[in-house]
């Protein structure tokens, strides 16, 4: 809801200007409202459909942060039809937007790839931002996305942390087989 309410605002604050971003905004919002509500009434999506959500967001937030967000979404066309956890890739590229780059003065990079390591697909989003906390929250996103890779994967996928000097780099990994 935080998001939602955010950039209607943004979309309202660029109207009110007369700014022509405000439609590419809205666009863009629209794009990633449409692929979210069909994700989350899927419990497994192709990476590709991921990847599609991920970057309609990512083009949301750089909008709202102009030049303080830069990314990259790269996704090998071997990898797009695997079937992975809805939502998984969306929550680790929320995190790295609201405690990697946002707190940082200059804001910073986010790039968001994938890749075959002999058998396991590994999913990585890497901020430039301030880095793993010396304050660290709840966890609650991180958290649910081990619990749904324990599900699907059992003991065979896992989510890493670790610092990216600068920033962070959180990787999840998961078998190529399908999910239990």
């Amino acid at each position: 809801p935080h998001f939602l309410f955010n950039t209607l605002g943004a979309v309202q604050q660029l109207a009110e200007q007369g700014a022509p971003r405000a439609a590419e905004l809205t666009a863009h919002l629209i794009d990633f409202l449409r692929a979210s509500m069909s994700d989350m009434r899927c419990e497994q999506v192709a990476l590709a459909t991921e990847f599609g959500l991920v970057d309609s967001y990512l083009r949301v937030m750089q909008i709202r942060m102009g030049d303080r967000l830069r990314y990259r979404v790269d996704l090998p066309e071997t990898l797009a039809a695997a079937q992975v956890p809805s939502m998984l890739v969306l929550t680790l590229a929320e995190n790295a937007i609201k405690h990697g780059i946002e707190p940082s003065l200059q804001g910073g990079e986010i790039a968001v790839t994938a890749d075959d390591d002999d058998g396991t697909i590994r999913i990585r989003v890497r901020d430039s931002g301030v880095g793993m906390s010396d304050t660290p929250g709840a966890g609650t996103g991180l958290e649910n996305v081990r619990h749904r890779l324990r599900l699907a994967y059992g003991e065979g996928a896992c989510l890493l942390l670790s610092e990216a000097e600068p920033g962070l780099l959180a990787e999840i990994a998961i078998p190529c087989k399908e999910p239990q």
